[in-house]
């Protein structure tokens, strides 16, 4: 049961994510971007020396 738990919360955060995307794409978001003031701050996330496939949490 608990195999079925993981793989909802994944469909659902999935969902949740392609829904922000499509809402971006079609311009929901222009004004909030447009009236936004102030600086801007970027993340950026490192990569595992050992396995580049995973992503190292330590960043």
């Amino acid at each position: 049961m608990e195999i079925l738990n993981k793989i909802g919360s994944k469909l659902s955060r999935e969902g949740k994510y392609l829904l922000r995307d499509v809402e971006h794409r079609i311009g929901l978001y222009n004004n909030f971007y447009s009236e936004a003031c102030g600086s801007r701050i970027v993340i950026y996330h490192g990569i595992c020396k050992d396995d580049d496939t995973r992503f190292n949490p330590v960043f």
